[in-house]
């Protein structure tokens, strides 16, 4: 049996895989370095003759390029210790300039394992509207001595902000020796058609993302399935990644295969219709589906089944830094002392599920000369962490001229979850919407903006981290 459209599942994932790679490729610097600070080493070479020990660094945030030489790390007589590195040779895709030092760290000559590299980098980046001087640090170790493939080094960045992106664990069994797991089993059930007229069924398809954790990454496998209701034949088209091998070389692939499904059927005439429907049950617990490739794997870029996912929209931690705004809703004026309340949540381009916080007037605030400051009682967020929301602010709010202003600080844990930026900023804004004030039933005076759902969204300045 040919299932209907058989190929459009192996198209659709190699079309999604591309679109990751593009999607990539096609975020710029300041982007790419904050999710991707890395590098890869490659084309390692000893030469004995003159003791240098030779290698290419790719920097695969600014796409940097640069050859170097590592005296005395070539020799045959290398002994283990750290070797420093020159750069020969350099090349960018980017204006700005890098600084780079490195190092090569031999171990004893009994070592199973390879050399370490030791890299530290700067460069800027100006792409997004704002400079930023980018310094990342890294060391990888290369599995044996004489591992030939390109070598990732992993890096934490210590300016402009102090973080360690966040790695995934890949697809389930991604590197496994082994088979690829067997998906998760739907849960049992039945299939029934109706037994009479032209509407009856003769094929049910459906495709979907395996039941994985939220730490798999970009390359989910993913699942199409098509069941011949006339010849009782199920056929299935699976696509899976494997590095097994080698991290630097993961492969995407894809098989099918179909299979007759032994049932044990009944026809029952329902009461209500009169029309009989015929159900359909498993008669042995399990139908093996033997596979074949479809088309011959297809190679993926180095790493990349680990790789951080580059966001199609700025975060917590991009926006603070390249365009922080606070958007205030749901002001009012709270009974006589006309206590303010306001919600208040950091202006991103997609919120994901994340709602303004409630913020209710609270004491004076103290070393205050001016006076007419307030501590900020924040609400409860739900056990989101306070993302996109202020952990501590203070505000002043002038009733004459609806002016508002703020002083907040926020923390952002989206490009690593462990080590928390912390930020700190003014704003001021004015409200232009009517403030209009009724007394409710228990008596409480309740003032708020004319439109319920009027909105002042307001640049933070003076932003430190």
């Amino acid at each position: 049996m040919t299932p209907p459209r058989r190929l459009f599942g192996g198209v659709l994932t190699a079309f999604a895989s591309t679109l990751v790679s593009a999607q990539q490729d096609a975020l710029g610097c300041t982007d790419r370095s904050f999710t991707l600070p890395s590098w890869l080493v490659q084309n390692v070479t000893r030469h004995a003759a003159d003791g240098l020990l030779t290698l290419n660094l790719v920097n695969r945030a600014t796409h940097y390029t640069a050859s170097l030489a590592c005296p005395g790390a070539g020799a045959v007589d290398a002994k283990a210790g750290l070797y420093g590195c020159t750069v020969v040779q350099a090349s960018s895709s980017s204006s700005a300039g890098e600084e780079l030092e490195a190092a090569v760290e031999l171990a004893a000559a009994a070592a199973a394992a390879g050399p370490t590299y030791h890299v530290k980098q700067s460069w800027r980046c100006d792409d997004r509207g704002r400079v930023l001087t980018f310094t990342a640090v890294g060391a990888a170790a290369a599995p044996s001595p004489r591992y030939a493939s390109p070598l990732l080094v992993r890096a934490s960045l210590t300016s402009p902000v102090a973080i360690t992106p966040r790695y995934y664990d890949g697809p389930l069994g991604h590197a496994a020796p082994a088979a690829p797991p067997a998906p998760p089993p739907s849960r049992p059930g039945s299939l029934g058609r109706r037994g009479v007229g032209e509407d009856g069924l003769a094929t049910l398809s459906c495709f979907g993302y395996e039941f994985q954790s939220a730490s798999v990454g970009a390359y989910p496998p993913t699942t199409r399935a098509w069941f011949d209701v006339e010849e009782s034949r199920i056929a299935v088209e699976q696509t899976w990644y494997c590095d097994d091998e080698d991290p630097a070389k993961p492969l995407q692939i894809t098989a099918s295969g179909n299979a007759t499904v032994a049932l044990t059927c009944q026809s029952i005439t329902s009461e209500l219709t009169g029309l009989v429907n015929r159900y359909c049950t498993n008669a042995v617990p399990t139908t093996s589906v033997a596979g074949a490739l479809v088309g011959d794997p297809v190679p993926l870029a180095p790493y990349a089944l680990e790789d951080p996912v580059l966001g199609a929209s700025d975060y917590c931690t991009l926006t603070s830094i390249l365009r922080p705004r606070w958007t205030f809703s749901h002001f009012a004026l709270v009974g006589e002392q006309q206590d303010v309340y306001f919600e208040v949540i950091l202006e991103v381009e997609d919120r994901r599920f994340q709602y303004p916080i409630p913020v209710n007037q609270g004491k004076p605030a103290e070393g205050e000369k001016k006076g007419g400051w307030y501590e900020c009682v924040v609400g409860d967020d739900g056990g989101n962490g306070l993302l996109l929301f202020p952990y501590w602010c203070q505000f002043k709010y002038d009733k004459e001229s609806k002016t508002l202003e703020v002083k907040a600080r926020w923390a952002c844990n989206d490009l690593d979850r462990v080590n928390l930026v912390h930020f700190s900023g003014y704003s001021v804004g004015t409200l232009d919407s009517e403030i209009t004030c009724e007394t409710l039933a228990t008596g409480l005076v309740w003032c708020t903006t004319e439109d319920p759902g009027y909105r002042l969204t307001v640049p933070i300045t003076n932003v430190t981290w």
